[in-house]
């Protein structure tokens, strides 16, 4: 499931996203473009590795064994480890669904609505003396 969702997302590259038409003149394109704030180290990081060293100290340090009680020792090791085994998979497996579904939703929300971005004037520098010449008439 989660490699069919991702699989979707990635997917959506393929399909023509809506072309909204702009003018020059648009104050909502004229924002400065500027370097980003957080690099793409830094974001898988905090989305990826983060999360699953978080999920792995939880399930190994605070499951409790089969007794029910973090404090009790526990004659079933094989049990407990078992336990702990199956909450670290399944913390990775939800972190894994929540990682695709919100890379789908994304690439699906960019593709359907389709708006430029605000510093598109600045990254594209357009050409203003000749913008007649490419300007497209409605009507």
């Amino acid at each position: 499931m989660l490699i069919a969702i991702a699989a979707v997302g990635a997917g959506f590259w393929k399909i023509t996203p809506n072309h909204r038409p702009f003018t020059l003149v648009d104050p909502s394109l004229s924002f400065p473009h500027t370097q980003e704030k957080i690099s793409n180290a830094v974001l898988a990081i905090l989305s990826l590795l983060f999360p699953a060293i978080t999920i792995f100290a939880v399930a190994i340090v605070f499951v409790p064994g089969p007794s029910g009680l973090a404090w009790a020792p526990s004659k079933q090791t094989g049990q407990t480890l078992k336990r702990k085994l199956w909450e670290w998979n399944t913390g990775w497996l939800g972190l894994g669904l929540s990682l695709a579904i919100s890379f789908f939703l994304t690439q699906g929300m960019k593709n359907l609505f389709g708006k430029p971005r605000p510093d598109l004037l600045s990254r594209c520098d357009p050409d203003y003396a000749n913008q007649a010449e490419y300007a497209i008439a409605n009507g």
